[in-house]
């Protein structure tokens, strides 16, 4: 069962214990912060590491107060495909389908979009349809850029949580997340190739990000800022 605390500047705080945590993500939702933890951390670990992160928190607050409503006449545009959500004046079932590039989820009309179970439908069709694109596009996608820097890498899979978008492990081989694909391509792009830059500089020292600029023709700084200030939909 979750544990619930109140704070004064951030109202309900949510801890969430996960048997595989092996570190703290915190996440803003409707209801307020979510902590998600490894299962033995003490409430004592908890707070301290809830005060250090406290000055970041409100800006995770905004960015969802500024996410993208996923409702009646929402169109998103995403590197593969993009998703239309529309109504039905017929019966009360939801429904979606697959048509020329677009996912259409069609709800009934005056559906209530607000409700839980309302947006957990249009995430679940549309994380549905990320993975299938991510599993075809991410990996011929890396294997393009790597041939056309010159890089070598060992292995590509595609991971499924939210921690991170991509990561490259000391062996070279490369794992990207299926949520690059709510990016537009040239943030993709640049996700992948950061990774690539691993493969030969395996911190984030000064010859990384020297190398990670060339790759992107000068636009490393400017690539870094749009990806951070990126609001994923769901």
């Amino acid at each position: 069962m979750n544990e619930l605390l109140n704070d004064p500047q951030l109202g309900l705080i949510t801890i969430k214990r996960h048997p595989s945590a092996k570190r703290y993500i915190f996440r803003a939702t409707e209801l307020g912060i979510q902590i998600t933890c490894p299962e033995r951390a003490t409430l004592k670990q908890i707070r301290t590491v809830f005060e250090d992160q406290r000055p970041h928190l409100p800006r995770l607050q905004e960015k969802l107060a500024q996410k993208p409503r996923l409702e009646k006449n929402a169109v998103l545009k995403m590197c593969a495909f993009s998703l239309s959500i529309t109504e039905s004046g017929y019966g009360n079932l939801f429904q979606s389908r697959f048509l020329k590039e677009t996912l259409e989820i069609i709800c009934p009309c005056d559906t209530d979009y607000s409700r839980p179970e309302v947006q957990e439908y249009i995430a679940k069709n549309l994380t549905k349809v990320l993975r299938y694109y991510a599993d075809r596009y991410l990996p011929a996608r890396l294997s393009e850029l790597a041939r056309k820097i010159g890089i070598d890498y060992n292995e590509c899979s595609i991971s499924y949580g939210r921690q991170r978008l991509g990561k490259c492990d000391s062996y070279r081989n490369i794992t990207l997340s299926y949520r690059l694909m709510m990016l537009p391509a040239h943030l993709v792009d640049y996700v992948i190739l950061h990774e690539l830059t691993h493969c030969t500089e395996m911190n984030h020292g000064e010859g990384f990000h020297r190398l990670l600029n060339r790759y992107c023709d000068g636009a490393h700084r400017r690539l870094e800022k749009e990806l951070k200030e990126f609001i994923f939909p769901i």
